[in-house]
């Protein structure tokens, strides 16, 4: 698959959707806009969502990349408590580096998909 492929699956498996791509045409769907029929038809290839433990670690690497102390640190205390997905992700929109994680984030799943 191309790479630019893998970057459309990135960004929705970030979001923490299952995602489908045709074989052929390397065209990326996310479940709601594919048929049940097509999801399970065998033109399609099945992306699932990462497990919590790659995203965590993803977290923290990112978390380790800002080389802003105070920002870091509001970062890693939001790691730290209960609920750290959901700590973490209204801590990058507020700290306003949500764009940066994002791609931050994208970037790692594109890598792992790309082996």
């Amino acid at each position: 698959m191309k790479k630019e492929t893998f970057e459309a699956v990135a960004a929705i498996l970030g979001n923490g959707y299952t995602c489908f791509v045709n074989k052929k045409t390397e065209e990326v769907f996310s479940a709601e806009d594919i048929s049940l029929a097509e999801q399970k038809s065998d033109d399609y290839e099945t992306f699932v969502p990462l497990e919590s433990k790659l995203v965590f670690g993803m977290m923290q690497a990112y978390t380790a990349s800002v080389e802003d102390f105070s920002d870091q640190s509001e970062l890693m205390e939001a790691l730290t408590f209960e609920q750290p997905f959901s700590n973490f992700k209204q801590k990058v929109y507020k700290i306003h580096r949500a764009d940066e994680w994002i791609a931050f984030r994208n970037q790692q799943i594109v890598e792992l998909l790309m082996g």
